[in-house]
């Protein structure tokens, strides 16, 4: 048994690595609660007689103070050197005396574990030496980890600052989610902030960690992870342990993404070649679908959604097909895929989705180049390409610039008689739509009353329901959605060229003031209302909203009704006043008629297509609105699985669909498969991905982006301008700042959908909506222009950059948010 300060003469292989280190570090003159140490012979004297000498146990009482308690720590030879032994040893946590002997003994035993035993087999190292440390706890505020580089991308300009309140032990088993900091290496400048809202750190705080941190990697000559506390009483700070940052000897998780992408895209270009489409380098978007399904979705939500839409037989290729399109084995794999769990979408493959019958694949992939060439050059165009790029009723004069003037005629021909047949489309497709969807809520309804006995039962529920949103719901969300934007992109184009920059603005009125009755999320605002004067029960709202959830199609989020009190404190937020639906209506009427008195022989062109537009792009929030109940039946389904399998609380959503269809036969198999996806998936959240990127420049993955400017640019989508106080709002769950919203308010968030349609009306017709996802199209743009307030959406890193409290000036027509002093 030794004092901290003795393990520098002992050496590391009596004292283990991690002792020897914290001596180090207390050498350097910085602080280290005091400790001693249990040498790796008396560890194993220890574990041959089953207890532990009591005059060991008195001279720990007699030289360590027990008020805030005792830390029993592992520090075996070799530990967090060039391997991190990361989990394998055991760490006791205020220990008190009487707990003293049992801990030292749980501890000394994992040397001779399993699990111990594996990994020192699987790195070819011996696993026979272990000492431990008793060391006083420090009764801390807050605690951290600092990473003197980035840890993922190994960036060594910014130092990274990890905290949390209380002890470290949360956030370094990766159950609580920290405040993160970006802290400029060299000059020791704030960069940026995300992560947890609390608790903060101090600018004298943040200043004093940089200093450690340069001190220890100097000292140790290489990137440090550094576990820190700051004592609550004296606000000083302690050291609790020092590791190197290493890959041992492998790639980095940022160098295993981009060799992973680069592969899959590669592969892809090579089947697509065996089918006669050759292009430039693909392009990754996120598109909408960052907007439809999170920026990190689960597994299985990514999943559902390729499953559901995307490769195969999924919902795009069937519908579409059936509209005149003419899609096949190009888009049987590689349309959306996850790069370090971020969803983006190929635009090679999206391009595809929009070849009619009539054009051949081989000749449509100049058209294909055509677009790649746009976003290389304007990368704003990859954001909701079906409305700024794609040319889905070209002229002649384009389709003689792509094709030649020979083939030119050929394709006007056809895409004059596929326009002819969208035309027809319009007219049918809202009166078929209410057929089909109270044949989907039959069928989804009958499903959802079924009962299951066991796990296989509920596995071929759960493959039924994926089938009816594959064959049903998401089939008809598509026509729907394509007519929508198909019209929008066509009246916006109208507008232009009849009105010249005026005309955005016409949009944006043109495209609001829409009937609740035509609109559920309306719908739900008003019902909420009823709700809160007592005129309906909860139980009748959650039987027609209790199926939403933020972030719709993360089916690991829990729905309205699994949180029932969440629509209560909604409801209370809500100004009892009704807004005037119907003079907003009137307004698009009037304009509208004035519009069409100037435009003589074009009237009746432009009233068709703003009647298209204000008929499909509500209907699709319907249907979408119908089609989620297919989800909430799927988690529903996929929580009593897990359940029944006794796994860990959200573990089942890191299968894909096709593994959950073969839960039954495979059970060790696939929890297997979900714990490491599950790991993974904490390693690469913190890789930075850009929105869109292109095949030959994927270096780019990784790279750290600051922002220091005081304005920020997204897309605006309304013709609104505010100026009111940020709240930062990540999901619906965050009931602490949903509180602090009120009329005025600018909400600032990830991203929105029809389960937020309450917390945006709370913002008033002064209010304002930032969102880091989404485009003219989302659902936030929707309802801003229905609701009359500042929008600007996809700004980058909004609510990282953005801070609760914070006054900006959100700008629609401008598309820009100043930040106000």
């Amino acid at each position: 048994m030794r004092k901290l300060l003795e393990a520098l003469s002992l050496g590391e292989t009596i004292v283990g690595c991690k002792a020897f280190r914290l001596a180090q570090i207390q050498s350097l003159g910085l602080l280290v609660k005091e400790a001693i140490i249990l040498s790796s012979d008396e560890v194993l004297a220890i574990l041959a007689d089953g207890l532990v000498a009591s005059e060991l146990l008195k001279a720990t009482h007699d030289n360590l103070d027990f008020k805030s308690g005792l830390a029993v720590r592992s520090s075996a030879v070799g530990e967090d050197g060039a391997l991190s032994w990361a989990g394998q040893f055991k760490s006791r946590l205020f220990v008190n005396q009487e707990e003293l002997e049992p801990a030292i003994l749980d501890c000394a035993a994992a040397l001779n574990s399993e699990a111990v035993k594996t990994y020192a087999g699987l790195h070819g190292v011996n696993s026979d030496q272990l000492a431990l440390i008793l060391q006083e706890m420090v009764p801390a505020e807050v605690a951290g980890v600092l990473f003197t580089h980035h840890p993922v991308t190994q960036d060594d300009k910014a130092m990274v600052i990890e905290v949390v309140a209380g002890v470290a032990e949360g956030l370094v088993s990766g159950q609580t989610e920290p405040k993160r900091y970006y802290v400029d290496a060299t000059t020791g400048e704030l960069l940026s902030e995300e992560g947890a809202l609390t608790p903060s750190l101090s600018s004298h705080q943040l200043c004093e960690l940089v200093s450690v941190g340069r001190k220890l990697r100097d000292f140790f000559g290489t990137g440090q992870d550094i576990e820190w506390a700051i004592e609550q009483e004296t606000g000083l700070l302690y050291l609790n342990q020092s590791r190197n940052i290493t890959t041992n000897g492998k790639t980095s998780v940022v160098q295993e993404v981009i060799a992973s992408v680069r592969s899959d895209l590669r592969n892809e270009e090579i089947r697509l070649e065996r089918l006669g489409c050759s292009t430039l380098p693909d392009a990754l978007s996120d598109q909408n679908v960052s907007e439809l399904l999170t920026p990190h979705p689960t597994q299985m939500s990514f999943g559902l959604f390729t499953y559901c839409f995307a490769h195969g037989q999924g919902a795009i290729r069937t519908a579409r097909n059936q509209m005149g399109y003419d899609i096949g084995e190009e888009l049987e794999t590689g349309f959306f895929q996850l790069v370090a769990g971020q969803p983006r979408c190929s635009i090679v493959h999206d391009a595809f989705t929009y070849r009619i019958k009539g054009v051949p694949l081989d000749d449509y992939c100049r058209l294909v180049d055509y677009y790649l060439s746009s976003i290389k050059e304007n990368p704003s165009l990859g954001n909701y390409p079906e409305v700024q790029l794609y040319q889905q009723n070209p002229d002649p004069e384009f389709l003689a610039k792509i094709f030649g003037t020979a083939r030119a005629k050929q394709y006007a021909l056809a895409y004059h008689q596929f326009f002819t047949s969208i035309r027809g489309l319009e007219d049918t497709l809202q009166k078929e739509s209410q057929v089909a969807l109270a044949e989907w809520d039959s069928n989804i309804s009958h499903l959802a009353n079924e009962a299951s006995s066991n796990i296989c039962e509920l596995q071929r529920r759960y493959f039924e329901a994926c089938e009816l949103l594959r064959t049903q719901a998401c089939l008809l969300f598509v026509k729907v959605t394509r007519l929508g934007f198909f019209s929008f992109t066509r009246l916006r184009n109208l507008l232009r060229e009849l009105f010249g920059e005026d005309g955005e603005g016409y949009l944006n009125v043109l495209t609001g003031g829409v009937s609740p009755e035509d609109n559920p999320n309306l719908q739900f605002n008003a019902d909420l209302r009823l709700f809160r004067q007592g005129q309906v029960t909860l139980d009748t709202v959650l039987v027609r909203y209790g199926h939403l959830a933020s972030h719709e199609l993360e089916i690991s989020t829990p729905r309205y009704h699994d949180q029932p009190q969440l629509l209560v404190e909604l409801s209370e937020k809500l100004g009892l006043l009704e807004p005037d639906y119907a003079d907003a209506q009137a307004k698009v009427e009037e304009l509208l008629r004035d519009l069409a008195a100037r435009v003589g022989s074009e009237s009746s062109n432009l009233c068709r297509e703003v009647r298209a537009v204000r008929t499909y792009l509500p209907l699709r929030e319907a249907v979408k609105f119908h089609f989620l109940k297919g989800y909430a039946l799927l988690r529903q389904l996929a929580v009593q699985m897990e359940q029944r399998l006794q796994w860990p609380d959200g573990l089942i959503f890191h299968l894909n669909p096709e593994e959950v269809f073969r839960l039954c036969e495979n059970e060790d198999e696939m929890r297997k498969l979900a714990t490491e996806r599950s790991k993974k998936s904490k390693q690469e959240r913190k890789v930075e991905v850009p929105p869109i990127m292109f095949a030959d420049q994927l270096e780019e993955i990784g790279k750290y982006t600051s922002a220091n400017s005081d304005v920020l640019r997204g897309i605006g989508v309304t013709n609104a301008i505010t100026e009111g106080e940020v709240v930062v709002v990540r999901n619906l769950t965050d009931s602490e700042p949903i509180l602090q919203l009120c009329q005025g308010k600018v909400l600032v968030t990830i991203t929105t959908d029809p389960a937020w349609s309450p917390v945006l009306v709370i913002l008033g017709a002064e209010g304002g909506l930032i969102t880091e996802v989404g485009g003219l199209l989302a659902h936030g743009a929707i309802y801003a222009r229905e609701m009359n307030i500042a929008a600007v959406l996809n700004v980058q890193r909004a609510t990282q950059i953005l801070k609760t409290g914070m006054r900006v000036r959100v700008n629609g027509p401008k598309g820009i948010v100043e930040i106000l002093p």
